[in-house]
C-alpha cells in the first residue's frame, strides 16, 4: 500500500483529526483529495492510545480511538472502501471487533464489511459478548464443510446452539463418539462444549441423552 511521504501536511492532519475525532476536518481533507481512494488506502504513522506507534491508513486510526463519527465519513459520506486492508491483513471490521466496540461494528456491516471468521476470533479476544454475538449471527462457520461429524466437533467447540439442535433433531448419530466398551473417544464434541463453557450446547446434547465427558487426556 503507499506510504505516506515525511512532509505530506495532509496526512498529519487527518491522523490528528482521527485521533480526536475531528469529523470536519476529516471530510474536508478527503474533499480536497483528487485521488481520494488511494489516499484512503496510504498508511500513516500515529501513536496508538497506549502510545505505541503504529502505521495504518487513516480509518484504522479512526476506529483504534473510538471515533465512530470519523468513521461515518470515510464509509458513508466519502463512500471509500469499508473493507480495506491494512499491511497485516486487518480490516476495520477486524480492528473493531478486537477492540469490542458494538456501535463501530454495527456501523460497518450496516456499510457492507464483510464477516468473516477471523472477526469472530478476534471478538472473542476482547470479550465483549455483545459482538461476539452479533458476528456470531452473520458469519458462515461451516463454509465448505460436508463432514458432519466435522460440523458437530465445531459447532460444539464454538458454542453454536440452534445448529448442534438441528443436527441432533436431524438425526446425527452420537454414539459413533463412543468406543466398543462403550467409553467416549477423546475429545468429543460434549467434552469441548464442556471445556468451553457452552452451556447451552452441553444442555441440548443431555436433552438428547448424552451423557457429560471430561475426557480429554
Amino acid at each position: 500500500k503507499p506510504k505516506m511521504a515525511e512532509n505530506d501536511n495532509a496526512f498529519t492532519e487527518i491522523a490528528t483529526a482521527c485521533m480526536k475525532g475531528d469529523a470536519e476536518v476529516v471530510k474536508k481533507i478527503l474533499n480536497e483529495q483528487t485521488k481520494a481512494a488511494e489516499f484512503h488506502q496510504t498508511a500513516v504513522k500515529y501513536n496508538d492510545p497506549e502510545g505505541q506507534e503504529l502505521e495504518k491508513p487513516p480509518i484504522f486510526i479512526a476506529v483504534d480511538f473510538g471515533k465512530i463519527e470519523v468513521v461515518k465519513v470515510f464509509v458513508v459520506d466519502a463512500k471509500l472502501d469499508v473493507n480495506l486492508k491494512d499491511d497485516s491483513g486487518y480490516t476495520p471490521l477486524q480492528w473493531s471487533a478486537w477492540q469490542g466496540r458494538l456501535e463501530m461494528v454495527q456501523l460497518l456491516l450496516k456499510h457492507g464489511a464483510k464477516v468473516d471468521e477471523e472477526a469472530l476470533d478476534l471478538a472473542k479476544e476482547s470479550g465483549n459478548e455483545e459482538v461476539i454475538k452479533l458476528l456470531f449471527q452473520r458469519v458462515d462457520l461451516y463454509k465448505g464443510m460436508t463432514d458432519n461429524d466435522e460440523i458437530m466437533i465445531k459447532a460444539c467447540r464454538e458454542g453454536d446452539v440452534a445448529k448442534v439442535r438441528t443436527m441432533m433433531e436431524g438425526g446425527y448419530d452420537y454414539s459413533k463418539w463412543k468406543d466398543e466398551d462403550g467409553n467416549y473417544q477423546q475429545y468429543s464434541p460434549m467434552f469441548l462444549a464442556v471445556k468451553h463453557g457452552h452451556v447451552e450446547v452441553m444442555q441440548v446434547l443431555m436433552e438428547a441423552g448424552v451423557e457429560i465427558d471430561m475426557k480429554g487426556d
